[in-house]
């Protein structure tokens, strides 16, 4: 029985870097809904034609078309270990997919979630950086509102899934922007860590 994991990270988190070490550490294949996706669309075919009815009508694409598509990628890739970035984050989601899963034989593994320790200090360091100092200068309040707003957001609907699914293992990990710093040292400290039950 082959394994999906499942990772989160809060916005303005080096979400690249820790997906790509994440699953180079854990041998994982990474799977996003937005990749999958695109790769759907280009191929136009019966998935597909059902998917734009629900754009076309300016609908959010269900949840059942979603775990049929992550169902269609997983068996692309012969039944490899799995870690889906970012998907699910709501009782609906997780239940369709939860039931295709368990249904075709994957097991569910762990959720890993890291999340801002300080996300108002993060703010500042990150502001600092001469990339992004000028749109701060310029925007002030708006770029410091949209900042939190889309954390705020992020970190509520993760932790309504945390609460539904505390029956299965979660790893949560808090960074702050020295940590990120750190790089690939202090990742693969943090992953053993909390993996060895893996």
């Amino acid at each position: 029985m082959h394994r999906i994991q499942f990772l989160y990270i809060d916005p303005c988190l080096p979400s690249d870097f820790i997906g790509n070490t994440l699953s180079d550490i854990l041998k994982l294949k990474t799977l996003s809904v937005g990749d999958m996706l695109r790769q759907q669309f280009a191929r136009n075919d019966d998935l597909t034609l059902r998917m734009r009815e629900y754009i076309d009508f300016g609908k959010i694409i269900s949840p059942n078309l979603i775990t049929e598509l992550i169902l269609v990628s997983i068996n692309e890739l012969q039944h490899t270990d799995i870690l889906l970035l970012g998907y699910p984050k709501t009782l609906e989601q997780y239940q369709n997919l939860s039931k295709m899963l368990l249904d075709n034989n994957y097991e569910i593994g762990e959720f890993w979630y890291f999340e801002h320790k300080d996300s108002l200090q993060y703010f500042h360091k990150y502001y600092e950086q001469p990339k992004q100092k000028p749109y701060l200068d310029k925007y002030g309040d708006e770029v410091k509102q949209s900042w939190f707003k889309s954390i705020d957001k992020h970190s509520e609907d993760i932790n309504q899934l945390y609460i539904l699914t505390n029956q299965i293992k979660w790893n949560r990990i808090k960074v702050s922007y020295t940590d990120k710093e750190l790089g690939l040292t202090w990742l693969q400290t943090i992953i053993d860590e909390h993996s060895d039950s893996i």
